[in-house]
């Protein structure tokens, strides 16, 4: 394998061969160590080979690798590996979720900037961005602006869909209103909850 080098910082179309314990992969700029538990004994080449049953290697950039002079080493060096291999794959999988989790955001806030559809909010004809209704006021989905709480009714929040009838006993004459008022008494028939008009004399 060949690969591309360069000379004094500067561009060249020379292509030199990776020496022994390093490889290089196509079109690569340079050439890599072989990993521990790898080793190269040729030059020129694309990949490195991984140490056979009975041998480790535990340093990088070698070009053989070391007969076990026991057991407990070589399982040692094997655990080594194998952690670091759950190490790679592991944050693999973290990236992968948080790359997951960046693109379900991003659809998120695509799907609210796309007007209209919300309920308690409106979006004017021809706008992109959708705006909160306040109190006083509601809004259906796909509304192009908030609508005034009818007389008789109320709304304290804001984004709301619908506003609140007054309960019994209350009343409200006007309309974008937050809250109703007490019924007031009735001269000559007391106070009753029931009571939502006024006697003029």
């Amino acid at each position: 394998m060949l690969t591309r080098v360069y000379l004094n910082r500067s561009y060249s179309s020379t292509y030199k061969a990776c020496g022994t314990g390093t490889y290089a992969p196509s079109t690569s700029s340079s050439c890599k160590s072989c990993s521990a538990g790898q080793y190269n004994p040729s030059t020129g080449q694309s990949s490195c080979t991984s140490c056979g049953g009975g041998s480790y290697q535990s340093s990088t950039g070698q070009t053989s690798c070391k007969a076990c002079p026991a057991v407990r080493i070589c399982i040692r060096a094997a655990l080594v590996l194998n952690a670091r291999k759950l190490d790679r794959q592991r944050e693999r999988e973290r990236e992968n979720e948080r790359n997951k989790k960046e693109e379900r955001e991003r659809a998120a806030l695509s799907l609210l900037r796309v007007c209209p559809w919300l309920q308690g909010y409106y979006c004017p004809s021809g706008a992109t961005t959708y705006y909160a209704c306040g109190t006083g006021v509601y809004s259906a989905a796909s509304a192009s602006s908030c609508t005034s709480c009818s007389a008789g009714a109320y709304n304290p929040s804001t984004t709301q869909s619908s506003c609140t009838s007054c309960p019994g006993g209350e009343y409200q004459g006007s309309t974008g209103q937050t809250s109703c008022s007490s019924t007031p008494a009735v001269r000559g028939y007391g106070t009753h909850k029931d009571v939502a008009f006024f006697v003029h004399y």
